[in-house]
């Protein structure tokens, strides 16, 4: 059995019920008998089309939210550089001026910018165990034996 104008125009019909899709409905809509539908179905993958289309269809609709998205990551990154940008001109304009509440601003629009170009905003290195730095050592042993005390220390050595 071929495919005919009629027969697509069924499908068609068929698709756009949507949830409430079924075989007499069409049927009805096409002056035929539900066994002439039930053919139709069955000899054209009506069931196969339907969920090739869903697929295709859920396909477009996730490449233009992705889209839709790039799209408000970028302008929210232009704002953010526009915003940085005057607040490195308003500090160059004026050096001595305290910025502790802008810088704290700007440490915010940087993470931000960091994660909308989906960057680390945060990094915690794990040790096995404690980092002795030489400044810690020295610290640490200050707290023993007293600040100035090294040649004391290896004399028993």
């Amino acid at each position: 059995m071929k495919e005919t104008l009629r027969h697509t125009e069924a499908f068609e019909y068929y698709y756009s019920l949507g949830s409430t899709r079924n075989l007499p409905m069409v049927a009805q809509n096409c002056g035929v008998s539900i066994t002439s539908v039930k053919k139709w179905s069955k000899n054209f993958n009506w069931q196969e089309r339907v969920t090739q289309r869903d697929i295709e269809i859920g396909k477009k609709i996730q490449e233009n939210t992705n889209n839709e998205i790039i799209k408000e990551k970028a302008n929210y990154r232009k704002l953010i550089r526009n915003v940085i940008a005057r607040f490195v001109k308003r500090m160059q304009e004026n050096p001595e001026a305290s910025f502790i509440e802008g810088i704290a601003d700007l440490d915010r629009l940087i993470k931000l910018d960091l994660l909308l170009m989906g960057e680390v905003t945060n990094r915690e290195e794990i040790k096995d165990g404690p980092v002795f730095t030489e400044a810690k050592i020295r610290q640490a042993y200050e707290a023993l034996y007293g600040k100035g005390n090294d040649k004391d220390a290896n004399k028993g050595k």
